[in-house]
C-alpha cells in the first residue's frame, strides 16, 4: 500500500470517528433528578436525638458492646437522647424506652435489651 493511500485512509478514520463522536451529543440537556418524597420519621423519634450523658452515674458496662449512659442524673442501660420539642432528656436503648431492665444491657450487637451472656453470644456470632 502506498504512502499517499495509508495517509488517506488514515484521515478518513479520523474524519469517520469524530464526526460519530459529534454525532452522538446532543443538544438536550441532561435529565433532572426526580424529586425524592421527604424522609418521615415515626412521631416516636421525630423529634429525639442522641445526646452525650452527663454525670458520673452511668451502670458499668464495655464500650464495645454495650451503650450506658448517665441521663438526667439517673443510670441509663441504654443511651441519652433530647426531645427537641420539649428539651426533655430520656435514657433508651434502640427501641426500648427507658432503657433495659435490671439485668439486661444495651447490646450494640443484637440491637436491643440482652442478657451481657446473649450479648457476648451475638457478637461471637460472624455477620450474615
Amino acid at each position: 500500500m502506498s504512502r499517499r493511500r495509508r495517509r488517506w485512509l488514515i484521515a478518513l478514520c479520523l474524519a469517520l470517528g469524530a464526526g460519530a463522536m459529534v454525532g452522538g451529543c446532543s443538544a438536550e440537556p441532561p435529565p433532572a433528578p426526580r424529586p425524592t418524597e421527604p424522609l418521615r420519621l415515626p412521631a416516636s423519634i421525630a423529634d429525639e436525638r442522641p445526646v452525650e450523658g452527663k454525670g458520673t452515674c452511668a451502670p458499668a458496662g464495655h464500650p464495645d458492646s454495650a451503650f450506658t449512659a448517665c441521663c438526667a442524673g439517673r443510670p441509663c442501660a441504654g443511651y441519652c437522647v433530647l426531645n427537641t420539642r420539649t428539651q426533655v432528656t430520656a435514657c433508651r436503648c434502640f427501641d426500648r424506652e427507658g432503657g433495659c431492665p435490671p439485668g439486661q444491657i444495651c447490646c450494640k450487637d443484637k440491637g436491643a435489651c440482652a442478657t451481657p451472656d446473649e450479648c457476648f453470644q451475638a457478637r461471637k456470632t460472624p455477620e450474615r
